[in-house]
């Protein structure tokens, strides 16, 4: 069976977001601060970032937070 959502897709650009890129060298925050600027849990984002899936509402909020259309993680 075919996966529609692409986790692995929307973990990397979680990761490279936060790990990745000037973003966090620039504001020397963790992941504690990602999370809070995010609105969720620290636990949350940890376990997204080890490729589980997310409930839609946090979906919305990573999609929003990493200015990346949803449609980008869905499998067509």
């Amino acid at each position: 069976m075919k996966q529609i959502f692409n986790i692995k897709k929307f973990s990397q650009d979680v990761r490279l977001k936060i790990y990745g890129s000037v973003y966090k060298e620039q504001r020397h925050i963790g992941l504690r601060e990602f999370s809070s600027e995010i609105g969720i849990s620290a636990a949350t984002l940890s376990r997204i970032m080890r490729e589980k899936q997310p409930d839609v509402e946090t979906f919305f909020k990573l999609c929003k937070w990493l200015k990346s259309p949803m449609s980008r993680y869905i499998n067509s």
